[in-house]
């Protein structure tokens, strides 16, 4: 889509067409054009954002109609992640972005954190929802190294330790012997539980 100029300092929706990282701790930065009429605009635009938070759009994909294009409908347009711009001339700023390949439904007052993936979808993302955060993936890993591990490996061993913790003191679960009788809230007590 053709980026809307608001002067020459701004651009609005200008497409962002692709990115690279100068190195791991180095700059995100893009090409950014329309995407449509496959016209670049600006190269090597440095993308900025908040604190803590870096990341780089699904690249552009080819338009309907265009050399190379997909016949999925998802990309007719919108095809690329689109930035609103300062342009300085030779050293443009991307500050703000939108993506409309993702396809995360939010209700009133949700967030979603999400990683935009090969195809710009957002298929893997984390959902804020009031007093509730969901994780949506495929698979989710805590650790680095060689310390990783999935986390539902991780939830399966943290939960058999808590069952086997538990059987020990539940009554009747073959466990530990109550001395007294054992009694749930607002029962009375009718038998002393022993384990055999």
């Amino acid at each position: 889509m053709p980026p809307t100029q608001r002067d020459d300092t701004f651009s609005l929706g200008v497409d962002v067409l692709g990115t690279t990282q100068q190195n791991v701790a180095g700059a995100v930065l893009a090409q950014t054009g329309d995407n449509v009429n496959q016209e670049v605009v600006s190269d090597n635009v440095e993308c900025w954002g908040p604190i803590g938070l870096i990341g780089r759009p699904a690249a552009a994909a080819p338009p309907a109609g265009a050399i190379g294009a997909t016949s999925d409908p998802a990309y007719s347009p919108p095809s690329a992640c689109q930035a609103l711009t300062i342009n300085q001339g030779s050293n443009d700023i991307a500050f703000a972005f939108r993506d409309l390949r993702v396809s995360i439904a939010l209700a009133s007052g949700e967030v979603a954190i999400f990683a935009p993936g090969a195809d710009g979808k957002g298929a893997t993302h984390i959902l804020l929802q009031d007093g509730t955060i969901k994780i949506l993936a495929g698979t989710v890993v805590i650790g680095t190294g060689v310390d990783k591990m999935p986390l539902d490996s991780k939830l399966q061993a943290e939960l058999a330790k808590i069952a086997a913790a538990f059987a020990s003191f539940i009554p009747g679960s073959g466990g530990a012997s109550f001395g007294r009788p054992y009694t749930s809230p607002g029962a009375t007590a009718s038998a002393t539980v022993q384990s055999s």
